[in-house]
C-alpha cells in the first residue's frame, strides 16, 4: 500500500505549490471523503483540458492545463498528500472519445473510426474500497461530458472504452511506452490542431479563450516550421507532388472533394471542399493555413500555396511553383522515408 502512497518524480506531491492547495481543501472539508470530492472538483473545473506533455503535477498546477495523464496526475498527488491511497488506472479508447470537441465536416465518413486513445484516469481508495475518480473534462470544454463524484461510488464509464490496460502507481514508465518514437513532426503538429478545436469548443462553450496572442503565433509558427521539416526532401519537388500528397493524406481521410482545375509542374489549381464548418474557420483557419503553406515550403522553398475560400466553404485552391522541381523522386523520396519509419517502430 505504501506505493499508492509515494512521491514519485512526475507525482511530486511535496512541492510548494500543491501543499499550499492541499492546506485550503483540508481546511474546507470534514473528513478524507469530502476532501477527495473537494480534490476531484478542483481540478476537474481549474485545470483545463488539452493535449499536453506529461508533466510533474506541480508544472499541471502552475499552468492550469493537463490532459487525462496531467490531470489524474495531479488529482493523484492532491490525494496522496493527505494520506489517502491513490493509483492510475489505464483504458484504451475509440478515437471517437474525441468527436465532442474535434467536429469536422466528412459527410457520413469518421475520422477517428482508425484511431485508438490511450487515457488515464485516477482511483481512489477510501473505506478499504477502490473508487473510479475520472476528472479528465472540464465543465467549461464539456458540459456534457464532465463527470460528476459523490466520493462513495465510480464516475461513469467512459462511453468509448475499448477495454482496460491496468493500474500503475505512477504514470512515468507507461506514458513512455505510450508515446510514439516516430513521426514525432506529425504527433506535435497533431496535438497542436487538436488543442485549437479544443479552445474552439471551449470559447464556444462558455466564453473562454486560453491561449494568449503571443502562444497563438508559436504554434501556428511550429505547425509551419514541424510541417517544412517533415516534408522536406534531397530532391525539390514541384507543384504536382503537393497535389499527391493532399489527396493521398488528407482527401479521404478528411472526407474532402477535390476538383482538379488544372495541373502542371508549374502550377495546380483546384477547388477543395473544407472540413471546418463556417463558425470554427475563423479562428481555425490560420492554422490550417500554416499547415498547407509549411507543406508546400518542405516539398520546395520556392512554392507557394494560396487559398481563398467561399461563403459555402469551398477553397479555390492555387499551387505556384516558382523554381525547378521534380515529381517522381520526391514522391519515391517521401514514401520511402514513411516505410523506413514504419519498419524501426
Amino acid at each position: 500500500m505504501d506505493e499508492y502512497l509515494a512521491e514519485t518524480e512526475l507525482c511530486d506531491w511535496s512541492s510548494e505549490g500543491i501543499s499550499e492547495l492541499v492546506e485550503d481543501l483540508k481546511n474546507k472539508s470534514k473528513d478524507e471523503r469530502e476532501y477527495a470530492v473537494n480534490a476531484f472538483y478542483w481540478v476537474r473545473d481549474n485545470i483545463y483540458y488539452f493535449f499536453i506533455k506529461t508533466s510533474k503535477a506541480s508544472d499541471v498546477l502552475k499552468d492550469r492545463r493537463g490532459d487525462c495523464f496531467g490531470k489524474s496526475n495531479l488529482l493523484v498527488a492532491l490525494l496522496r498528500a493527505n494520506g489517502i491511497p491513490a493509483r492510475f488506472q489505464f483504458q484504451l479508447l475509440k478515437g471517437d472519445a474525441l468527436s465532442d470537441v474535434i467536429k469536422l465536416k466528412m459527410g457520413d465518413k469518421s475520422y477517428f473510426k482508425n484511431f485508438h486513445i490511450t487515457h488515464a484516469l485516477a482511483n481512489v481508495k477510501l473505506d478499504d474500497k477502490w473508487i473510479r475518480a475520472d476528472c479528465t473534462r472540464d465543465k467549461y470544454l464539456s458540459p456534457d461530458r464532465a463527470n460528476e463524484w459523490d466520493g462513495k461510488t465510480d464516475t461513469i464509464q467512459h462511453p468509448f472504452l475499448i477495454k482496460d490496460l491496468g493500474y500503475d502507481y505512477d504514470v512515468k514508465d507507461y506514458k513512455e511506452r505510450s508515446q510514439p518514437k516516430k513521426f514525432v513532426n506529425f504527433v506535435e503538429i497533431y496535438r497542436i490542431l487538436i488543442n485549437t478545436f479544443i479552445e474552439e469548443e471551449r470559447y464556444k462553450n462558455a466564453g473562454i479563450r486560453l491561449f494568449t496572442n503571443e502562444e497563438t503565433r508559436k504554434m501556428r509558427r511550429d505547425i509551419y516550421d514541424r510541417m517544412v521539416d517533415a516534408m522536406r526532401t534531397n530532391n525539390r519537388g514541384d507543384a504536382r507532388v503537393f497535389l499527391w500528397l493532399t489527396r493521398r493524406f488528407f482527401a479521404e481521410q478528411f472526407g474532402l472533394d477535390i476538383k482538379v482545375l488544372e495541373r502542371s509542374a508549374k502550377n495546380v489549381k483546384y477547388s477543395c471542399s473544407c472540413c471546418v464548418s463556417d463558425d470554427a474557420y475563423e479562428y481555425i483557419g490560420p492554422y490550417l493555413h500554416c499547415l498547407d503553406q509549411g507543406m508546400a515550403h518542405g516539398i520546395n522553398p520556392e512554392m507557394e500555396f494560396r487559398c481563398n475560400r467561399t461563403k459555402d466553404g469551398i477553397g479555390d485552391v492555387e499551387i505556384i511553383n516558382k523554381d525547378k522541381g521534380g515529381y517522381y523522386r520526391p514522391i519515391l523520396e517521401i514514401l520511402g522515408r514513411g516505410l523506413k519509419n514504419l519498419l524501426k517502430r
